[in-house]
């Protein structure tokens, strides 16, 4: 069963980030989010990070509606423009 993103977007409430995907597992229900920055600094050095792919982290959630929750985050990779270094920044 799939549910439309936005609206459980407003269901998941994390301010800054947004669901994606959704999915019924085994009687789980898996919420693929993402954040939502747009511009990220690096916090070492102040540079703008630039994106260099993302890797997934699952989050045990609180059960919504009766039923228990996975956070699946599309965690973003940063690395600083043109050299490859990957930053300190989690988003």
């Amino acid at each position: 069963m799939e549910i439309e993103g936005s609206n459980v977007t407003a269901l998941v409430g994390l301010d800054g980030f947004v669901a994606v995907a959704q999915l019924e597992v085994d009687g789980e229900w898996w919420v693929k989010v993402e954040t939502t920055a747009t511009v990220v600094g690096c916090e070492a050095c102040g540079s703008r990070a630039v994106g260099h792919g993302r890797r997934m982290v699952q989050v045990r959630d609180l059960p919504m509606a009766g039923r228990p929750v996975r956070l699946v985050w599309a965690k973003a990779d940063l690395a600083l423009p043109g050299t490859g270094v990957r930053c300190g920044v989690v988003v």
